[in-house]
């Protein structure tokens, strides 16, 4: 009611075209000298007092014409979307809609629906982003757009720059931060972030992701589980924290049970993992594998997060010494066996075709002996050969 009783006395302030034409042509006239002088805030400052009331008549866009058309030239933008730029400044904070845009014009909801596509057009060029409730969407300016204003210069999407790999990281937790605060829907998420890998081709980030083709949600769930990694600085995500975000408006309890029961696309691909803990997988946790570290990842630096295997309690297979062993003709045999299946290529194809038979994708060995037979030496120079780390477990 606070804000109807706000919207009548505006509109009885200035309640007819005639008394609004009689305002503009009072209006004292700016000089082009001074005009030359006026950054685009200037513009926009000028503009903001002068249309105020003006219930969007000709006189308004004949007398403001030069403001206009500087400001649109200074930001790149038609005139019409130089006006709305203009009126967001004052609504930064709630947004714009259409009642802001009657309002503050004076003018009705029908005259003031013919900027409702050039929001949306702002929308989706990167000037605005919008948050949709129930009955209406607010636009608001995005930073990129705030930025042109504060530098006097031609607003060009922040996705369409040359980003660095630091840049693009940051630029792409922005919208993951806004997905997050449900500031956006997954919907606008996808599509912010399909435009920053479609204009960003020489970053190996952005390359190997895209040589992918993914469809929308595995993308978008790649980018998350990769961001908490770069931005993040955190080896692994519960399964629930990344459905939460990106699954509980769009096929939430199915991406979840993917990814519990290890059937998610991005795990077929090798590029995502369960977390290991205590030398077992856990299905709840996830993580971004090897192959995703020194793929697309791999113009990163990542050592603060993964190379802290002495702090984990992991033997790094690098550091182990070389020994000769001596095994009987039928243990030679056995450990060879091993170490044939613990080759990367071998051990690849034994988990596919387990789990093609539905069973678990890894297997047990249980070394037997008396103390001092060469059971751990063994295993140490199992892990040498094949390159794997060794995580010491206290069964006890």
């Amino acid at each position: 009611m606070k804000t109807l009783g706000k919207r009548r006395k505006a509109k009885q302030d200035v309640n007819t075209d005639a008394m609004a034409e009689e305002i503009m042509n009072n209006l004292q006239h700016l000089s082009e000298e001074e005009l030359d002088t006026y950054s685009a805030l200037d513009l926009i400052d000028a503009l903001v007092e002068r249309s105020r009331d003006c219930r969007l008549t000709q006189a308004f866009f004949n007398v403001n014409a030069p403001i206009i058309s500087r400001l649109s030239a200074k930001l790149g933008l038609n005139e019409h979307q130089a006006l709305l730029v203009a009126i967001a400044t004052e609504h930064m904070r709630a947004g714009l809609d259409i009642d802001n845009v009657s309002d503050y014009f004076s003018c009705t909801n029908a005259k003031a629906m013919c900027y409702k596509a050039e929001l949306e057009e702002m929308y989706k060029q990167g000037m605005m982003r919008k948050r949709c409730e129930v009955f209406d969407c607010n636009y608001y300016l995005t930073d990129t757009m705030l930025k042109s204003l504060s530098n006097d210069e031609q607003f060009v999407p922040q996705w369409k720059r040359k980003l660095t790999d630091e840049e693009f990281v940051d630029e792409i937790q922005k919208v993951i931060e806004l997905l997050e605060g449900d500031d956006i829907s997954l919907d606008e998420a996808m599509k912010m972030l399909r435009n920053y890998f479609s204009s960003n081709s020489h970053l190996t980030y952005v390359t190997g992701v895209n040589e992918l083709h993914l469809p929308d949600l595995d993308f978008v769930l790649l980018v998350f589980i990769c961001q908490s990694v770069l931005s993040g600085r955190c080896s692994g995500l519960r399964v629930r924290s990344v459905t939460t975000v990106l699954g509980r408006r769009y096929k939430g309890r199915v991406l979840e049970k993917e990814l519990t029961e290890g059937n998610n696309l991005l795990q077929d691909l090798g590029l995502v993992e369960y977390v290991n803990g205590d030398g077992q997988a856990t299905p709840d946790h996830v993580c971004i594998t090897e192959k995703t570290k020194k793929g697309i990842l791999a113009d990163y630096d990542l050592s603060d997060v993964f190379d802290q295997r002495a702090k984990k309690g992991l033997v790094n297979c690098e550091d182990l010494v070389e020994k000769t062993l001596y095994y009987n003709p039928a243990e030679e045999k056995q450990i060879a066996r091993l170490k044939e299946l613990l080759e990367e290529d071998n051990f690849k194809d034994v988990r596919a075709r387990m789990k093609e038979a539905g069973m678990r994708t890894g297997f047990a060995c249980l070394f037997y002996g008396s103390p001092g037979t060469g059971k751990t030496e063994t295993i140490y120079q199992l892990a040498r050969l094949t390159g794997r780390c060794i995580m010491e477990v206290d069964i006890d």
